[in-house]
């Protein structure tokens, strides 16, 4: 079956057999108050708007310092 067939969800599961089972992605977590490091990290690459030039090396600075504090501590 060529790809443009597959209108919808609704259809791709009556065609393939397919059933879907809706769960929780993440377990419950507390919450954690962010460190002083992180929370400098996010200022400095906000509060800096002359060395951004669009919207990607901004959410970047945002986004990079939470992931790698996330997955280096």
């Amino acid at each position: 079956m060529p790809y443009s067939q597959y209108n919808t969800l609704q259809s791709i599961r009556q065609k393939l057999g397919l059933q879907t089972q809706f769960c929780a992605l993440f377990p419950k977590l507390a919450d954690a108050p962010p460190s002083d490091w992180l929370l400098q990290t996010i200022e400095r690459n906000t509060s800096n708007r002359t060395a951004y030039f669009n919207e990607k090396p901004r959410s970047e600075g945002i986004v990079f310092p939470i992931l790698s504090k996330l997955l280096f501590e």
